[in-house]
């Protein structure tokens, strides 16, 4: 039962440690593309949603500025 024990914890701590080669790999390194970081997907949402905000916020302008054009002053 030892020998288990020692046998599969050997195996565990190899198995998991970094070895030089996966030092090295595209994986371990910092993603260097576009400066793209872990909430990019987030982060790019966001920024659509305040471009549809400003779109709509023009829109809305607009519509105010039409109506008011249609509307003669008394």
């Amino acid at each position: 039962m030892k020998r288990l024990i020692v046998l599969l914890s050997v195996a565990m701590s190899v198995n998991c440690s970094p070895s030089g080669d996966d030092a090295n790999s595209p994986a371990a390194q910092t993603p260097a593309k576009n400066d793209e970081h872990v909430w990019q997907e987030q982060t790019d949402a966001l920024q659509k949603a305040r471009d549809a905000e400003k779109l709509l916020e023009d829109t809305q302008l607009q519509r105010k500025q039409q109506i008011d054009d249609a509307i003669p002053p008394r």
